[in-house]
């Protein structure tokens, strides 16, 4: 057996109690585990409930110029059956081993393994909440649901996810005793429910015990003859009370950085170009600045319903995309964090980041009101891109951002000095400070205090970390050539983010 606790094999007889002692306290050796194999070593099986170190195994024995493939076992949501005949598939056809007799023998069967022999003794944690069944349900009639239509994609007007994220909320206040909550955890549904069936429309809200999961489900239909669609699944958690944080620095430091501009009009065109219509909804107005991961809007939102205001605004996200990335048709399917205040005003600011990886984009997006204070925040917004077909808009030729001059800037919001003098001046290739930063971001660190003096893997830098980091940093500008091992090594983090920078740019919009 090969160790990621102390350098080469061990044996069976060597897995004491202070080896698992060392294994809680040393720093996991995984990439010279990994590379520690020579090439007849080459098919690794990683086993576990969904894969997380496949990519990992194949990075590092490609940086030690070793074969090696990675097959995972299990996937989280799949048929476990299933799954692992397809490893079995996969080993085989690498050139690993497989007993087939032993798969396909006859006699066999599916026996449940049995259970754990558990002491009797009692730690589960008593609901002590109040009184009432386990799990309660609220209805919302479709009068209650209020206007949640006018935005059409791919010719279908989905009910917008903020109704179904409205409806949780309001109801984990409601049975809750906290006095306000956020939404972590949220997961739509895989079937839209279309917003002209609205007038014969519900939800019904089922709550949990705390720390439960609260469900909404669309209901079609009157009386007994009902039909439910899955909407949402979400986790509720209480928050303090208080005022609003305070984003303005943020959102002058966004507008420094984002110095294209793109007129309304160019920004209503590519959002019709990825394939959605507003229709009869009024039309936002206000104007856009941008770059390629990153873009900040001021809207206007009068006249338009709070589902469909809240829905205009996370269409910024498209504008943060590169133009052919923003030309395909996406749709939400997840959010790590929501935040939602009872009202918005009529003027907001947004700000999007997005970055794209295959057929998700991955993005936030914060609203803010006129003073800079939060309203909404999105976190982790997850959005998959659909394949090619359906409606296409002919203005998908006009999305192209135009690179004029920006128009004199917002009265509402000034830059602060430093943001200011970089907009001032013609920015430079940000590829040190995207380093630095993701650097910081995987050890836990400020900024700050990454050391550019110093080696990565002596600021805590392991190897799984090492692994993230060149993930990372590949999302953010495309492939390169730092991978686990050169971030691993004794080359300080300026001479490592020296060479990132002089890393040729892929745009994120190109490959698959």
């Amino acid at each position: 057996m090969r160790s990621t606790v102390r350098p080469g094999p061990v044996a069976g007889g060597d897995l004491d109690a202070g080896y698992w002692a060392e294994n809680l306290r040393r720093p996991v050796l995984f990439a010279d585990a990994v590379a520690g194999l020579d090439a007849d070593h080459s098919l690794f099986v990683e086993i576990g409930p969904h894969p997380v170190l496949t990519g990992a195994v194949e990075q590092t024995r490609a940086a030690a110029g070793l074969p090696g493939t990675a097959v995972a076992s299990l996937v989280r949501r799949q048929d476990e059956r299933r799954s692992l005949l397809r490893a079995l598939g996969r080993i085989f056809g690498r050139g690993g081993t497989v007993r087939w007799d032993r798969l396909f023998q006859g006699g066999g069967g599916y026996a449940p393994l049995p259970p754990y022999t558990w002491d009797e003794q009692r730690f589960q944690r008593d609901f002590t909440g109040t009184a009432g069944p386990s799990r309660r349900s609220r209805e919302i009639g479709p009068d209650e649901c209020g206007a949640v239509g006018g935005i059409a994609v791919r010719g279908v007007t989905p009910v917008p996810p903020v109704v179904y994220l409205d409806a949780a909320l309001d109801t984990a206040r409601r049975f809750g005793d906290a006095p306000d909550f956020a939404l972590e955890d949220v997961r739509l549904g895989d079937e839209p429910v279309d917003a002209a069936d609205a007038p014969s429309t519900g939800l019904r809200v089922t709550v949990g015990a705390p720390d439960e999961d609260v469900e909404v489900t669309a209901w079609r239909g009157t009386g007994g003859h009902r039909t439910g669609v899955p909407c949402l699944t979400v986790r509720p958690r209480a928050v303090p009370a208080g005022p609003a944080r305070d984003h303005r620095a943020l959102l002058d430091a966004a507008l420094a950085r984002c110095r294209e501009y793109l007129p309304m009009d160019g920004f209503r065109a590519v959002v019709a170009a990825s394939g959605t219509d507003y229709g009869a909804t009024p039309a936002v107005d206000g104007r856009v600045w941008r770059r390629n991961g990153e873009a900040v809007v001021r809207l206007d939102l009068t006249g338009l319903p709070r589902p469909l205001a809240v829905e205009s605004a996370l269409h910024l996200v498209l504008a943060a995309l590169p133009g052919r990335a923003a030309r395909a048709t996406h749709v939400p399917v997840s959010f790590a964090r929501v935040r939602l205040a009872a009202a918005l005003d009529t003027e907001v600011w947004a700000v999007a980041r997005a970055t794209r990886a295959r057929d998700r984009v991955h993005a936030d997006v914060l609203l803010l009101d006129r003073d800079g204070r939060a309203v909404a925040e999105f976190v982790g917004m997850t959005l998959r891109r659909l394949p090619p077909g359906g409606r296409r808009s002919p203005a998908a030729d006009a999305c192209v951002p135009s690179r004029r001059p920006s128009p004199p800037g917002p009265r509402a919001v000034t830059a602060p000095p430093k943001a200011a003098e970089r907009a001032g001046r013609t920015r430079p290739d940000d590829a040190r400070e995207v380093f630095l930063k993701q650097a910081a971001a995987v050890l836990g660190l400020p900024v700050e205090r990454v050391d550019e003096q110093r080696p990565l893997r002596a600021l805590g830098l392991d190897s799984l970390m090492a692994v993230d980091l060149s993930r990372r940093l590949e999302r953010a500008r495309g492939p390169h050539s730092l991978g686990a091992a050169r971030l691993l090594s004794a080359e300080s983090a300026g001479r490592l983010a020296t060479a990132f920078t002089g890393e040729p740019r892929v745009p994120a919009g190109r490959g698959a």
